[in-house]
């Protein structure tokens, strides 16, 4: 069901991160206490989804996908995933939240996340292979 959100949702965004793990590669990430995948429903239908990532520091929390599925875009949903994933990341107590975002992602998420409270701390450049390796299974 994971790996149908996120080609789902990020599949129009060059999300190819995830595609080259392995299934027990995945596993090990999602199934992490420190790491949440909250999925949006709408009508019983998978509508959007965000996974918060505790893991890389115990002050910090990272927004690290989140998006909703095609169907489901212009319907004033985005606004409402990322403010219920901000409580989401909030809720952990920890000193700073972040989100990483790039100009692959829809035009709409910088300037949401910005209304949000979130602001550009950073800027890096990094090259992405938009057709990576099969998964290992």
């Amino acid at each position: 069901f994971y790996r149908f959100l996120y080609n789902t949702v990020g599949r129009d965004y060059a999300w190819v991160d995830r595609k080259a793990l392995s299934d027990s590669e995945l596993a090990e990430i999602i199934h992490d206490e420190r790491v949440e995948v909250w999925v949006m429903h709408v009508a019983g239908q998978p509508a959007g989804f965000f996974e918060i990532d505790g893991r890389s520091a115990p002050e910090l929390v990272e927004l690290l996908y989140l998006g909703l599925v095609p169907e489901f875009h212009g319907r004033g949903l985005g606004k409402w995933l990322v403010a219920e994933s901000i409580r989401a990341c909030w809720a952990h107590k920890p000193e700073r939240v972040i989100v990483e975002t790039c100009t692959l992602d829809g035009p709409a998420a910088l300037p949401l996340y910005q209304k949000m409270g979130f602001r550009p701390y950073a800027r890096k450049q990094k090259w992405v292979d938009v057709n990576p390796a099969t998964p290992k299974g």
